[in-house]
């Protein structure tokens, strides 16, 4: 998950969530920041660990998995480099990998609320991206927005708090 929160806010926060185990990646300036937080019964190696990505296996009930959680490139213009690097990864397994986490980018205009339209042409390395290597959008339930309100006051979405 992005946090835009330092080390010592997470460390405050994950004995109240009952998450002993994190691993974190602090955001530059104000922006990214990422934290993954899990339970004793679950084992986590991190494999990788950049601002914009960390790249882990999980072990869990006898199962394992790659999974990275991903914070995607803010700036538009670094984005290809960006997707260049997941290809990289993707290279490298050979098994089922889901990806979490915000890409900071869309497919199509349906994924965005307000602002201006996207002229068609913007969409297509991430189009390219999500093509090429067959990843799939897992559709979910809820508000298809990640937070909402204002970004200082730390906890933002009310689901959150509702189901937390």
């Amino acid at each position: 998950m992005e946090t835009k929160n330092n080390d010592e806010f997470i460390k405050s926060k994950r004995g109240s969530l009952q998450y002993p185990n994190f691993y974190y990646v602090p955001p530059i300036g104000l922006s990214g920041g990422l934290c993954v937080l899990w339970k004793d019964s679950v084992n986590i190696n991190i494999l990788e660990a950049c601002p914009n990505v960390i790249n882990s296996e999980i072990k869990f009930k006898g199962s394992s998995s790659f999974v990275s959680f991903i914070y995607g490139e803010p700036i538009a213009g670094d984005r290809a480099c960006f997707w260049n690097k997941l290809s990289d990864i993707v290279a490298e397994r050979d098994s089922s990998w889901p990806l979490t986490g915000d890409f900071n980018e869309i497919l199509d205009d349906s994924e965005k609320e307000g602002g201006p339209a996207r002229w068609e042409g913007s969409f297509t390395a991430f189009r390219s991206f999500v093509s090429q290597h067959g990843i799939w959008d897992l559709k979910h339930s809820g508000n298809h927005l990640s937070w909402r309100g204002t970004r200082y006051s730390h906890l933002i979405n009310l689901d959150w708090i509702s189901r937390w």
